[in-house]
């Protein structure tokens, strides 16, 4: 593929030939072979903007007194590699060029230089800002998402904002450092200035303001087309004398939707320019759904109207009050559920999936849609995608996919997402049902998706659309499956009383005071069991504390290197505090800003080798090894939660130090724990029966807990009675299931609306 490009780095030095004319003999053509050879041999990369004439200019002295000129080609056939073509030409006669010899280079390192960046940098800048909303902060962290070569980071050196006035442009000066780990540390200094937007006066936000209300006061339902909101902006402002309006305005809804954009720009001055100002304005307008449509047209129609939300307003809650506003004035509720987002990475498109469920308040009738939108385009596409590679892709996650009862369309979804790598190309789940497996018959999770690309030629639009449909199987359970946990446990101290001579069923009714009354109730205590609820400043501190811990690990000798912020390939922001030991590097601290599947932290090349990575566990204080963590001789790449703040050591840390999964002991405290160390929630089994861990802490409970409307009792070992139990001075009597029977007979015996037994 070829690339035009303008950067070059590294570049070696030149044989110059002599003043004289040389004709082309074979020494002469030798000699310049040579010094091209020896020219390009010195590249160690190529930039994405190198062009031939940057490669020409390496070895031009040694052509200029020759009769000899050369044409350059630069493929990049291997992904990170490029080839370089030289064409050597005779052109003693202009009008009959001779091919001399064609010299080949391959094998240069391809990839974005200091220059490449700074080039993109200084383009995307290029345009007037608002000094309102521009900081340096912000500035900084747009220029990190142009960096696509791990070697390179970027700093501010300075940023200086001269403020606009009403009469003249203001300006921000930004001077910026590029640092190149690559290439020795060598450092790239460059500036820009961004002019700044005059202020308006008062008279111009006025008219701007007045604008908005035309535009908003439209009628929408109607026609609402660039046509209709540019007469109405200008007979809105007719009585603005002098006044000159030139506006552009477009407003563009797609057939069958009831969702459209609109966007007005343009220019109003008058002639002694005390009125010299630009007019930015896009929203969103709503076109009356037929009250008298079927809920299967509606249907039809919400996910075409929905593809019209910017990019950028399409969280949960703008979706749902989006489908509350289009449905206004019909029968039709709706309510958006099993929403998924997944972040893009450097070559696959962002994705978000929801379900939509109509219901038609006039018969009862429900209608399920299933939406699907790509957002936050990749920093490098693959063009050559295919429609069959595309649907290959997608048909082998799902069928890789392990499922059990407890599957949902978010887990389908999760499953399917990040396959999107062209434009054009996309899909959604169109069909999802499930059959629960049980004791004796193995269930399925059934999903159909539909797939499609749409491509554009001088014909039109065209689209190629199919169905994958796909049964998963759902095995057997076994008679003490559950979703989790596995290893037994004791916590010490004796079992309640429990007996399982009654076989009758009963019925438990709502218990409203039995365990209210006992003296065991269930134990809470107070530290937060999800790294969602952690404060910045929590974090901040867990990530201290285990700075300081694992110095201590490490043993003398360790000294802590300065905090700096790196981004994953998706976006997140991660912190990175690098461990020394004897002035020669260890190993990391790293804490996440956010859930990411490609986390990526260089490692210095003079580090020891990172042996493994381990997340830190701040309810339980221990340490869990981190299993598919990725490790190379010059990174690492992982899978990171948010808030979690995670250890790469060049030495395994003791058994005292980490947990596992399944059971462990915290202080008083037992508790369960996932493959990720977080502490599970619930109802859990293992091979040794039900127990309940704390939903706000995650802790193991003893004594009554009440789940729904039902009351439990969990004995001292944590583990669900059955039968009859004695708390205190009374008796009550537990279920098969463990729930507390009220108001029951069981064998004869009576027991009362609060579950103890009235003797």
């Amino acid at each position: 593929m070829n690339k035009h490009l303008i950067s070059i780095v590294a570049v070696a030095a030149v044989t110059s030939l002599g003043t004289t004319s040389i004709q082309a003999s074979a020494d002469t053509l030798d000699d310049v072979k040579a010094a091209i050879t020896s020219s390009i041999n010195g590249l160690k990369i190529i930039g994405f903007y190198t062009s031939s004439d940057d490669i020409k200019e390496l070895y031009a002295d040694t052509m200029e007194n020759t009769n000899m000129d050369t044409e350059v080609s630069i493929f990049e056939n291997t992904p990170g590699k490029a080839t370089v073509n030289v064409k050597i030409n005779d052109v003693t006669t202009p009008s009959a060029v001779t091919l001399l010899d064609t010299l080949t280079f391959e094998g240069i390192a391809f990839m974005q230089t200091a220059n490449d960046l700074e080039y993109v940098i200084k383009k995307d800048f290029d345009k007037q800002y608002s000094n309102r909303t521009l900081t340096a902060d912000k500035t900084l962290s747009r220029m990190e998402e142009h960096i696509e070569n791990k070697n390179l980071s970027i700093k501010i050196d300075s940023f200086n904002i001269t403020e606009a006035t009403s009469s003249s442009e203001g300006k921000i000066e930004v001077s910026a450092i590029i640092m190149d780990s690559g290439n020795n540390n060598v450092e790239t200094k460059f500036d820009f200035t961004m002019l700044t937007q005059r202020k308006n006066t008062i008279e111009e936000d006025e008219i701007i303001s007045k604008i908005t209300n035309i535009i908003e006061a439209m009628d929408k339902s109607g026609e609402f087309t660039g046509t209709t909101v540019k007469d109405s902006v200008a007979d809105g402002l007719k009585d603005y004398n002098g006044l000159n309006i030139d506006v552009y305005a477009d407003a563009h809804c797609e057939n069958n939707s009831a969702l459209g954009t609109y966007m007005v720009s343009g220019y109003i001055y008058n002639d002694d320019r005390t009125i010299d100002s630009t007019i930015d304005l896009n929203g969103y307008f709503y076109k009356k759904i037929d009250p008298n449509k079927s809920i299967d047209d509606i249907g039809e129609c919400i996910p075409i109207s929905l593809g019209y939300l910017y990019e950028n307003n399409r969280d949960l809650e703008t979706i749902q009050s989006t489908i509350n506003k289009l449905l206004e004035g019909t029968s039709v509720k709706g309510v958006v559920s099993d929403y998924v987002e997944i972040s893009k990475t450097n070559t696959t498109f962002g994705e978000l999936a929801y379900k939509v469920k109509l219901t038609d308040t006039r018969n009862g009738l429900t209608n399920i849609i299933y939406s699907q939108q790509s957002t936050n385009e990749p920093r490098s596409i693959n063009s050559n995608q295919t429609f069959e590679e595309y649907k290959d892709a997608v048909a082998k996650s799902l069928s890789s996919l392990l499922v059990s009862n407890s599957t949902t369309i978010s887990d389908i979804e999760r499953a399917i997402a990040g396959k999107i790598q062209k434009w054009g190309i996309g899909g959604c789940i169109k069909d999802y049902s499930l059959t629960p497996a049980t004791t004796s018959k193995a269930g399925s999770v059934v999903v159909t998706l539909w797939v499609s690309e749409d491509s554009y030629n001088e014909n039109g639009k065209t689209v190629k659309d199919d169905e994958i449909k796909t049964t998963l199987i759902i095995p057997k359970l076994s008679s003490n499956s559950s979703g989790s946990g596995s290893s037994s446990h004791s916590s010490g101290g004796s079992s309640s009383s429990s007996t399982t001579n009654s076989t009758s069923t009963t019925t438990n009714s709502a218990n409203t005071s039995a365990a209210g009354t006992s003296t065991n109730t269930a134990t809470e205590i107070t530290k937060p069991v999800s790294l969602a609820n952690m404060s910045k400043e929590a974090v901040k501190a867990v990530e201290a504390k285990v700075v300081s811990k694992i110095s201590t690990i490490i043993g003398e000798g360790v000294s802590v290197g300065q905090t700096k912020e790196i981004s994953a390939p998706d976006g997140n922001k991660l912190s990175v505090t690098p461990i020394a030991k004897e002035g020669k590097s260890t190993g990391a601290v790293i804490t996440a800003q956010a859930d990411s599947t490609q986390a990526i932290i260089p490692i210095d090349k003079n580090s020891e080798q990172v042996t493994a990575v381990y997340k830190y566990v701040p309810l339980l204080e221990k340490y869990i090894q981190v299993q598919d963590a990725v490790i190379t001789a010059d990174a690492i790449t992982l899978t990171v939660q948010a808030n979690a703040t995670y250890v790469a050591s060049p030495v395994a840390l003791s058994t005292t130090e980490t947990i596992k999964q399944g059971w462990v002991q915290s202080g008083d405290n037992w508790y369960m724990v996932n493959a990720k160390g977080d502490p599970l929630t619930g109802w859990q089994k293992d091979s040794s029966g039900w127990t309940y861990m704390s939903q706000t802490t995650g802790a193991m409970q003893t004594g009554w807990a009440k789940d729904g409307k039902s009351w439990y009792y969990l004995k001292n070992n944590g583990y669900m009675a059955t039968g009859w139990v004695k708390d205190g001075a009374a008796w009550y009597y537990c279920n098969a299931d463990g729930s507390m029977a009220a108001n029951a007979t069981i064998n004869g015996y009576k027991v009362g609306p609060n579950g103890a037994w009235i003797s």
